[in-house]
């Protein structure tokens, strides 16, 4: 059920973003006849009528039971796309054992699988929270009908037992008034080589820190590198969301936006009190690829954490990119973005 939209007017443009705030213990599965109807579309339905068919996946799934910490005066916030999390446990590893990322108090990721056979059908958000010792808010962004592009199908075993791929934010705190919000008019995936419905998404939640209420975002943009404008309206959806429901207060916004630091899903955000500059290291690259058998970072900027009303704390650590590759003989290739930290306090 959709509980609200919100909207705001930019440019003589109204984008509404579809919002959700049903949290449950654990997200539903699709049963196997209605998978079947979404995949073939026998009535020929528009993606957005079969996107109001998938109630399931507009629902959060929070675990606020497996940390009872408390804040102290800063967060050490982590941003990763890890890529379906297929290797969240050479990403546990990394977090654990590496100076910047040790001990986090935040962190926001994109791409994490949910019962897909690509990714071994675990639930990776969750695996990975456990074994951070933190609380957890998962939430869909596509139900990957194919099971994955051309290359996860060839290389897959066995069927995907809930095929959901999605975003999160994990906290050693309590997780509150936690919301999905869906953007919509952007899908364009629907009858490609990666046929799955859904959309790009925000998780949203609040943590308080030294008695004050601090909005966390994790988001992952449209990733057509050539369409800025779906990009733009993401932000906008953003900013109206904060308008009607988080209008004052800090905010730590995270994701992966597939843009460079200059263009206008990113500079109407600083326009609107998002710290950019100081929270990330923005001519270091956050791509990488392995070449030769190594892992290398290549290519632009494009994932960040942004802050409005906290302020930086700068050291060795903070803000940092670090390689997104278990350190260890092989080097072992946790997936094709690296994570970005930063440490940050209320002014």
């Amino acid at each position: 059920m959709i509980v609200a939209y919100c909207g705001a007017v930019f440019a003589q443009e109204v984008d509404r973003t579809a919002r959700y705030t049903t949290v449950v213990p654990k997200l539903r599965a699709i049963d196997s006849d209605r998978w079947t109807y979404l995949s073939e579309n026998p009535e020929n339905l528009s993606v957005a009528e079969l996107n109001q068919r998938i109630a399931e996946a507009n629902k959060i799934e929070v675990d606020n039971s497996i940390s009872d910490a408390s804040p102290g005066e800063t967060l050490r916030v982590v941003c990763w796309n890890i890529e379906r999390g297929r290797h969240w446990r050479e990403a546990v590893q990394l977090i654990q054992s590496h100076p910047a990322l040790r001990e986090p108090d935040v962190v926001l990721l994109s791409e994490m699988d949910m019962g897909m056979a690509r990714s071994g059908n675990e639930h990776t958000t969750r695996e990975m929270a456990v074994a951070l010792g933190m609380n957890y808010a998962y939430g869909v962004e596509y139900v990957e009908l194919s099971g994955g592009d051309t290359a996860e199908q060839a290389t897959a075993t066995g069927p995907s037992d809930y095929g959901y791929h999605g975003n999160a934010v994990l906290a050693k705190f309590p997780l509150a008034n936690v919301r999905l919000l869906r953007f919509p008019g952007i899908e364009r995936w629907y009858g490609t080589d990666q046929h799955r419905l859904g959309g790009r998404i925000a998780v949203i939640a609040e943590i308080e820190l030294n008695g004050t209420s601090v909005t966390l975002i994790s988001t992952h943009y449209e990733s057509d590198l050539g369409d800025h404008a779906s990009r733009e309206r993401e932000s906008r959806m953003i900013l109206a969301e904060l308008a009607e429901h988080a209008p004052e207060g800090p905010v730590i916004f995270g994701g992966d936006l597939n843009t460079v630091h200059t263009r206008p899903a990113v500079t109407m955000l600083e326009d609107a009190g998002f710290d950019f500059a100081g929270c990330n290291l923005l001519d270091e690259p956050t791509v990488q690829r392995v070449f030769d058998g190594e892992v290398r970072r290549v290519g632009p900027h494009i994932d960040y954490i942004a802050a409005r009303q906290m302020e930086v704390v700068s050291s060795e650590t903070s803000p940092a990119v670090v390689l997104g590759a278990w350190p260890d003989a092989h080097g072992r290739f946790i997936g094709d973005h690296a994570p970005v930290v930063v440490e940050l306090r209320t002014p």
